[in-house]
């Protein structure tokens, strides 16, 4: 939602730093400093809302400890 895509090592250190919100806020914000941490939170709030996402974070989190 914010680059694009992602992939690869920048996929692996999302999935890594970013354990829940405040992670993932925290993680866009290194990657793209220019908007500010409410702006970023608002718009994965917006996004969360209206795209339909066959996994959850619960999911996606259990998914990541099983790959480990």
């Amino acid at each position: 939602m914010f680059t694009g895509s992602i992939g690869g090592l920048g996929l692996e250190r999302c999935l890594a730093e970013a354990g829940d919100e405040d992670g993932f806020v925290a993680f866009v914000h290194r990657l793209l400093p220019e908007p500010d941490e409410e702006l970023i939170r608002r718009i994965a709030g917006i996004v969360g809302e209206t795209c339909e996402f066959d996994d959850g974070f619960v999911e996606l989190t259990e998914r990541r400890k099983a790959r480990r």
